[in-house]
């Protein structure tokens, strides 16, 4: 599924449950909620232990992530614009200003 599907999956979803209401401001504080649940699960060690517990920890990572960009795409929803093609635009001046080291 590209962006776009997942962004109007969302949509479809929220608005079949009724969760199309939120105020902004609440999904922000809950995607700090989700990030800080991803920084508890490799937080305080130094890099190579950050890596075994990414490794451990995969499957609760990959969710919370999941997470993170479902509350993204309820804001592109709310904001009325197209997520894609945002981070097209993103990833086109990141890469006119950051030229590839390799």
């Amino acid at each position: 599924m590209n962006i776009q599907e997942a962004q109007q999956k969302v949509l479809q979803h929220d608005q079949a449950r009724g969760w199309d209401y939120f105020h902004p401001l609440e999904i922000f504080a809950n995607m700090n909620e989700e990030m800080a649940e991803i920084w508890q699960k490799i937080a305080w060690v130094n890099d190579a232990e950050k890596q075994e517990r990414a490794k451990l920890r995969a499957d609760e990572i990959e969710f919370d992530i999941g997470d993170l960009l479902h509350l993204v795409l309820k804001l592109a929803n709310q904001f009325d614009v197209d997520a894609e093609r945002g981070l097209e635009r993103v990833l086109e001046k990141f890469g006119k200003e950051h030229p590839p080291v390799r």
